[in-house]
C-alpha cells in the first residue's frame, strides 16, 4: 500500500506524518481529561520532578523517530518491500541503545537476548529476499 502511495504521491513527510501523529490525540484529548479528573476532585495537581528534562529528552527522540520514518519513506521505490520493512524494524535495536545512554536504563539479559533475536531475524529477511 505505501508503495503505492509513494508512487502518486511523492511527499513523503505528509505520509509520515500522518501515519506517526497518534500521540497528539493523547495531548489533546487524554492529558487534559487526566487534570480535569485532578481539579475537580480537589486534590490538585503538581508535576513530577524532571518533567522538563524528561519531555525535552522524548521531543528529541521524537524528532529523531520522525526523520528516520522520513529516509524510510523515501526508500521505499528504491527497495523491495519486504527487505525495506526488515530493516525498519530495526529500530527497536536504536531504542534500546537510546534509552540506556539517555534515560540510564540498565541492560538486562532478557532486552539484550530480544534484540540480538531481532538482528538474526533482519539479516535473515534482507539476506533471503528474492529480487
Amino acid at each position: 500500500l505505501l508503495q503505492d502511495i509513494q508512487r502518486e504521491y511523492s511527499k513523503p513527510f505528509f505520509v509520515v506524518w500522518t501515519m506517526h501523529s497518534g500521540y497528539i490525540s493523547l495531548v489533546m484529548v487524554v492529558l487534559p481529561m487526566i487534570l480535569m479528573q485532578y481539579c475537580c476532585s480537589g486534590v490538585g495537581y503538581s508535576p513530577p520532578k524532571g518533567w522538563l528534562k524528561c519531555f525535552l529528552r522524548a521531543s528529541l527522540i521524537n524528532v529523531l523517530l520522525l526523520l528516520a520514518d522520513c529516509v524510510w519513506c523515501q526508500s521505499l521505490p528504491l527497495t523491495l518491500m519486504a527487505a525495506n520493512n526488515a530493516v525498519y524494524q530495526s529500530l527497536g535495536i536504536f531504542v534500546y541503545i537510546l534509552s540506556v545512554l539517555l534515560l540510564r536504563e540498565s541492560f538486562t539479559v532478557d532486552k539484550t537476548a530480544a534484540i540480538i533475536l531481532c538482528v538474526i531475524g533482519m539479516c535473515i529477511v534482507a539476506f533471503t529476499t528474492e529480487i
